[in-house]
């Protein structure tokens, strides 16, 4: 008995490994606001695409650049014209 115990225990820890992670709240209900939860989309923010590499970022992360700051890129080497 007490193996089939351990074994549905530890059936519940790989799951919980290796199940897609949402956000997780603190004791408070309130969702971290570190960079983990930022860059899990836990936030729901648009994601916009490089210009010069095609890599995807979120909006607020995003530099812009190009004629009238129209474009938008995913670090300071591509907004240079390098790839980054």
């Amino acid at each position: 008995m007490f193996r089939l115990l351990l074994l549905i225990g530890l059936g519940y820890l790989v799951y919980q490994l290796f199940s897609p992670k949402t956000a997780r709240k603190n004791r408070n209900g309130a969702v971290p606001s570190g960079s983990a939860a930022r860059s899990s989309g836990a936030t729901g923010e648009k994601m916009v695409k490089c210009a010069v590499c095609g890599t995807y970022v979120p909006e607020h992360e995003a530099l812009r650049g190009g004629p009238r700051n129209a474009q938008l890129f995913c670090s300071k080497q591509c907004r240079a014209g390098g790839r980054g």
